[in-house]
């Protein structure tokens, strides 16, 4: 068996022995006590006698056999070659000309590929025939392979798959796009995220800070291509085509409450299951927050509605004016069904918690203000309208009000411009539209007169030392106070979730007033309940809200199969690929030519303001094309030997 050895990271600082401390640059995380060894892309790991690294890198490499895309000939017929003469080795027939072709092609295949998986996946073979090659030579003298008996698991993933909280398969849906075909990049999507039309709208795309074109020119449009995917999915099934087609019926029962992006996840993938799911929605219309806390411009109804459309034709009833707690409670649906998800969102906005703020009307938080809009009210609020906050909620009430015809409308934040929570390009697009903003500036007071407001007094700020979000703490400026004229006050300083249909249950919350969950799977304390959503993480993003709707549904999954709910392999795969990614090596990116990112097309300022017309008008179908083609194809591969137990035989992907 083999020796402990570190080649992961850097190669300064990699080293043969100490897998932990002296100079080594991996640890694993706390989660991945079970791991005992791994390979991948940037080397591999072992940490203890007990594995055998021959074959540790046989499993690899059939693992890089099967998720090959075959498109070039170093991949293609490179990584077979390699897995045949590994093959051997474990069958006992190896030779010594048979471990020359393994040197040899470690030499010869390493960096040719054209993707990131074959030009990725010679490096540990060359580390492990490097470090362990006297495990190699005694397999060649006639020794049986030394397999031990640990599970493998796999991930093939790339920088922005594993930056995703949805975990979409980017690399997939975008290599299927830039070979022209988007039916099946379509179907491809949807089998990690049901909602591409929305998230292609709406999403912060973190993936795109992880892209490796950032170390060329810029990311790819990862977010529009999202949108591109899930628009052509929508003409699909306007055509008769579903992408994605339930599976027989006869599941158990099932009751979702709330119809937002994560209780939407959860049906549409227990209905694919075949369970029989119903959705409880308190508003009159679908999508949660999607709905009545977007603004159209930025996300139409039209979409939330073909979208929605996917999940009804999976055969999901959804029944909206049913609150859950007052309607019906949750112990009753407890009691009619199997199991319970809780996707409430957090529609309850927080107030300034300044004087005059219950005296004088036109003031209102932002959830209720961009409710009532996304419910169809579109009167003028007023005529000068001062929105307090920094956050994307600010930033959509203060654009919302241009468009609803009011004359002035203001930001005040607390701190400065760079600080600010809210999406850089949603504060772009407001100044470009004609939003003042008075940053370093906090309210102290709300002014009126006759019962209306008038105006708020505000005090300047200075940045003083970090708080506890690691941000310079904002700092009143003493005789700093100043009075902006104004109409209508939306304060957007936070939301929370409503919590009241909880009253008198058994289900744990937080001091934050959230429900308290697995991390992974999504269970609550009480066994058959499960929630998701900003109702557990506070308000967040509809592509947090997705990812965590598709874990609660393969936990439920689980639950009412009557198997083990944990997701142990799960956890710990993430974590490892995650902490790998943290640790590994810069991607060479030498020899690529730039090709600037496609620009998304938009109405000018003029039109926003006339109406809620989208902002954004997508992707022609070329420029879609061209977009997905700049995808570099670094995808690569993590394998990885534990000791957790795992129902049924073999390796889990």
């Amino acid at each position: 068996m083999s020796k402990p050895a570190n080649t992961w990271g850097p190669k300064a600082a990699k080293q043969t022995a100490g897998v932990k401390g002296g100079g080594s640059s991996f640890e694993l995380p706390e989660e991945c006590a079970d791991v005992r060894a791994f390979i991948g892309w940037d080397g591999l790991y072992v940490g203890g006698d007990e594995v055998c690294v021959v074959d540790m890198v046989r499993r690899y490499f059939t693992a890089v056999q099967e998720s090959s895309c075959i498109k070039c000939v170093p991949c293609r017929v490179g990584t077979r070659v390699i897995l045949e003469v590994l093959n051997k080795f474990d069958e006992g027939l190896a030779t010594r000309a048979d471990l020359e072709k393994l040197n040899q092609a470690a030499k010869e295949f390493s960096g040719i590929s054209l993707c990131g998986l074959g030009s990725t996946a010679i490096r540990p073979l060359a580390d492990a025939l490097e470090r362990f090659a006297d495990e190699f030579e005694a397999q060649v003298e006639g020794a049986a392979s030394c397999a031990s008996h640990h599970v493998y698991g796999e991930t093939l993933t790339g920088p922005c798959q594993n930056s995703c909280p949805a975990g979409v398969r980017i690399p997939d849906f975008i290599g299927l796009m830039a070979d022209g075909k988007t039916d099946e990049a379509a179907a491809v999507f949807k089998t990690t995220n049901p909602f591409p039309a929305i998230v292609g709208r709406v999403c912060p795309h973190p993936c795109q800070d992880s892209c490796t074109r950032n170390s060329i020119d810029e990311p790819i449009s990862v977010a529009w291509l999202h949108r591109y995917v899930g628009d052509h999915a929508i003409a699909m099934r306007q055509r008769g085509i579903v992408p994605v087609e339930a599976a027989a019926g006869g599941g158990e029962r099932v009751a979702v409450v709330g119809a937002g992006p994560a209780g939407l996840t959860v049906a549409y993938y227990l209905a694919k299951y075949g369970h029989e799911v119903t959705i409880l929605e308190a508003l009159p219309a679908v999508g949660g927050m999607l709905r009545v806390g977007i603004p159209e411009y930025r996300l139409p109804n039209d979409v939330i509605d073909a979208e929605v459309d996917f999940v009804r034709d999976l055969g999901v009833e959804i029944q909206c004016n049913i609150r859950v707690g007052s309607d019906v409670s949750v112990e009753k649906l407890q009691r009619d069904y199997k199991a319970v998800f809780l996707g409430v969102g957090a529609h309850q906005g927080k107030k300034l918690g300044v004087p005059g703020e219950e005296e004088y009307e036109g003031v209102e938080d932002a959830v209720t203000y961009l409710r009532r809009v996304g419910l169809g009210n579109r009167a003028k609020a007023g005529d000068k309208v001062c929105v307090i906050g920094g956050g994307n909620s600010a930033i959509d009430s203060a654009r919302t009000s241009l468009r609803l015809g009011s004359s002035e409308v203001s930001i005040v934040y607390r701190r400065g411009r760079e600080q600010m929570p809210a999406n850089v390009w949603e504060i772009e697009e407001a100044e470009h539209e004609g939003v003042n903003f008075h940053y370093l500036a906090a309210p102290t007071k709300i002014l009126g007169a006759n019962g209306r407001v008038t105006g708020m007094e505000c005090v300047k700020m200075e940045l003083g030392e970090p708080d506890a979000s690691g941000r310079r703490r904002p700092v009143p400026v003493d005789g700093s106070e100043f009075v902006i004229e104004c109409d209508v006050i939306v304060a957007a300083v936070s939301q929370e979730p409503d919590l009241s249909l909880l009253e008198g249950s058994e289900i744990e919350t937080t001091r934050w007033n959230t429900i308290v969950t697995d991390p992974w799977t999504m269970a609550t304390n009480v066994p058959g309940v499960f929630a998701g959503g900003d109702a557990v993480s506070g308000p967040l993003t509809v592509v947090s809200a997705i990812g965590q709707g598709r874990r609660a549904a393969l936990a439920i999954r689980k639950y009412l199969n009557r198997e083990k709910v944990e997701d142990e392999v799960g956890a710990m795969m993430h974590s490892l690929v995650k902490s790998a990614f943290e640790a590994d090596g810069t991607t060479d990116v030498s020899g690529y030519t730039p090709q600037p990112a496609a620009a998304m097309p938009s109405i000018d300022v003029k039109q926003r303001r006339q109406g809620f017309s989208e902002v954004e008008t997508g992707y022609p179908a070329p420029v879609a094309s061209y977009e997905s083609n700049r995808c570099l194809r670094c995808y690569r591969l993590l394998a990885a030997a534990h000791s957790k137990q795992v129902s049924g035989a073999g390796g889990k992907r």
